[in-house]
């Protein structure tokens, strides 16, 4: 910042001497920062930083189909808590997607065009990749919801749980039959 002082005093020193300089010098510089931080100032500093927001900034926190995605998802439940104020309320809504492959269940790969749910077009051979990365998922290996409920205890949430039903109410019919959306939540 310092040094930003030195460069902006010399360059309004030069900038009485010509427009140009006042132009070309001091608000281009500054005109490419600011859309610069715009770009990318919200973005941690490297893979796996944690995220700018402050302690107890959100009433709620809202995620759908993510966790069962994480490399971490201990971390994320910690860093949600995190950021949650007291009282704070986190809805996670997802579901067991590698019980869904554990079954063996296709019903949700070959759908037609016209469906509001689910992957169109997907072939034998994308399915069987995907079934592969489902399940070396660190989710894939826990009983879910359960697990995460009790992580959520575990790290300090005052009341937690899940609703089975959810998909239900909210997708009907399009709901995997083997991999139902379920709703955790917690309570700071």
């Amino acid at each position: 910042m310092k040094t930003f002082r030195v460069m902006l005093k010399t360059e309004l020193k030069l900038s009485l001497r010509g427009m140009d300089m006042l132009i070309f010098a001091i608000i281009m510089p500054l005109v490419v920062l600011l859309i610069i931080g715009m770009i990318f100032g919200g973005k941690p500093a490297f893979e796996g930083a944690e995220y700018t927001f402050l302690d107890q900034s959100f009433d709620v926190v809202i995620s759908r189909n993510l966790t069962w995605t994480l490399p971490d998802p201990e971390s994320a439940y910690r860093e949600w808590m995190r950021v949650l104020k007291k009282g704070g309320i986190l809805l996670n809504f997802d579901a067991d997607y590698a019980s869904n492959v554990r079954n063996q269940n296709t019903s949700a790969s070959h759908i037609s065009d016209t469906e509001v749910y689910g992957h169109c077009g997907v072939t034998p051979e994308l399915e069987q990749e995907n079934a592969s990365i489902t399940l070396s998922m660190p989710m894939s290996r826990k009983q879910r919801p359960y697990w995460d409920q009790e992580f959520l205890e575990n790290i300090g949430f005052s009341r937690s749980g899940y609703d089975l039903s959810v998909g239900q109410n909210i997708l009907k019919e399009h709901d995997l039959k083997d991999a139902p959306m379920f709703l955790v939540w917690g309570v700071r």
